[in-house]
């Protein structure tokens, strides 16, 4: 599975760059070939610093460059860290986020205290999770090999995605170094270490749910080698960090349940759509939500999504297909939200979309073909439990999307994945774990 996953995502990341026109294209082509160089020589032999610096200067020259306005969920998160950090508190204020977790806004409005309310401040924080991320994935690969922790640094610095989205206030920007963190701290030996990577996790799903996923397989990992007490402390650490969360929830007055997973199961079906987001079904969970309470809205919309569906089967494949396209291709995840609306009048976005699209896609491309080489030649999976837990994350994220919503900003955090995948190279042994 891991194989037909990682397949079917270069095809469409294929796919995404054919329909970027030939210009774009051309223009990648250099991109593909230098990395392609800097795959057969290796990584450079710098210190990590230089290549946290790198990817700290890329995104400060993006976000001065383009300097996005604060719109969509990114306007809500603003707000409500603003009013967070001006001393308001209570379900009017919880209610503007009805379908996001708030662990990203509540982390934000903490930086709107230190340092003033206002959407540089965000970016700012953007860019110091950027440099925590570099040096996580550096971290997580380092029982691989030295080469293979710089290629997987390298990568994070330089991917264009995550460049683009730093301008954007968007809870990938803290989610990806939270999760990624948790997951190197779990797969350490000592006790210690893997009540911190249990917690860190607990933590991440307060700020995108899915970090479920990740804790469910290192869990399951655990268990399948005996290691029982492990994955009982992992677990029992992540549900007192998410109970924390819940208390301070709880203290600043939001009484609302989260969790809208019929909201995006509903939006997935939606043929009419591809499987994107829409007016109507929003309008309907909301309504249904409001009237009903969470728990019925959700199963009502996974029961009319059925319906939708077994309504028209012939249309599921083409649907299926779309959806994996927009997913997977990448292009559309960071660049395409960052460059939605600049600040600045007049700026001309569309001279810049296509080729910066384009770059996202070819990056994207490469990053899928070296981890389909590592898994199918270096055979990784069988050697280390991060590059099966890498493989096991992308895999159960790719089939689950292709039933959720087709938002290509939720394929984010399972790229990290992909990334590690791409850097256990066949001429980088790994050794397991101690």
């Amino acid at each position: 599975m891991v194989i037909a996953a990682l397949s079917c995502c270069a095809v469409a990341s294929f796919v995404s760059i054919a329909g970027r026109g030939w210009a774009s294209g051309a223009a990648s082509v250099l991109v593909l070939a230098a990395i392609l160089a800097w795959r057969r020589l290796g990584p450079p032999a710098v210190p990590l610093s230089v290549i946290v610096g790198l990817g700290v200067a890329l995104r400060i020259g993006w976000i001065v460059a383009f300097p996005t306005e604060v719109e969509l969920d990114f306007a809500s998160y603003h707000r409500f860290a603003t009013q967070l950090a001006a001393g308001e508190h209570g379900p009017l204020l919880y209610a503007k986020l009805l379908l996001q977790e708030v662990g990203y806004p509540l982390v934000l409005s903490g930086a709107y205290v230190l340092a003033g309310a206002d959407a540089g401040v965000g970016r700012g924080l953007n860019v110091l999770f950027a440099a925590w991320l570099i040096v996580v994935v550096y971290r997580v690969l380092v029982p691989a090999g030295e080469k293979a922790a710089l290629s997987g640094a390298l990568m994070i610095a330089v991917w264009p995605s995550h460049v683009a989205l730093s301008s954007v206030l968007a809870s990938e920007n803290l989610f990806l170094p939270l999760v990624w963190s948790g997951v190197g701290a779990a797969l350490q030996a000592s006790r210690r270490e893997q009540v911190m990577g249990g917690a860190l996790l607990g933590a991440a799903h307060a700020v995108r749910p899915p970090a479920a996923l990740l804790l469910g397989l290192l869990v399951v990992g655990s268990a399948l080698r005996r290691r029982w007490s492990s994955a009982v402390v992992m677990a029992v650490a992540a549900v007192l960090a998410f109970a924390s969360y819940l208390g301070v929830r709880r203290a600043t007055g939001d009484p609302f349940p989260r969790g809208a997973f019929g909201y995006s199961v509903l939006m997935g079906s939606n043929v009419g759509s591809v499987g994107t987001w829409n007016v109507a079904d929003h309008t309907w969970f909301l309504t249904r939500r409001t009237e009903a309470g969470v728990s019925a809205a959700n199963s009502e919309a996974v029961a009319l999504a059925a319906t939708r569906l077994a309504e028209s089967p012939a249309a599921v494949p083409a649907l299926v297909a779309r959806k994996v396209g927009l997913q997977w291709g990448d292009g559309a995840v960071g660049v395409d939200f960052a460059l939605r609306r600049l600040e600045r009048p007049g700026a001309d976005l569309e001279r810049w979309r296509g080729p910066a699209m384009a770059l996202a896609d070819v990056a994207a491309l490469v990053i899928w073909l070296f981890a389909l080489h590592a898994v199918v030649v270096g055979n990784v999976l069988r050697q280390h439990p991060l590059a099966w837990l890498a493989g096991a994350a992308l895999t159960l994220a790719w089939l689950s999307h292709l039933v959720l919503e087709a938002n290509p900003r939720y394929a984010m955090p399972w790229f990290v994945g992909v990334i590690v995948l791409a850097a256990l190279r066949r001429n980088a042994p790994l050794t397991k774990t101690p």
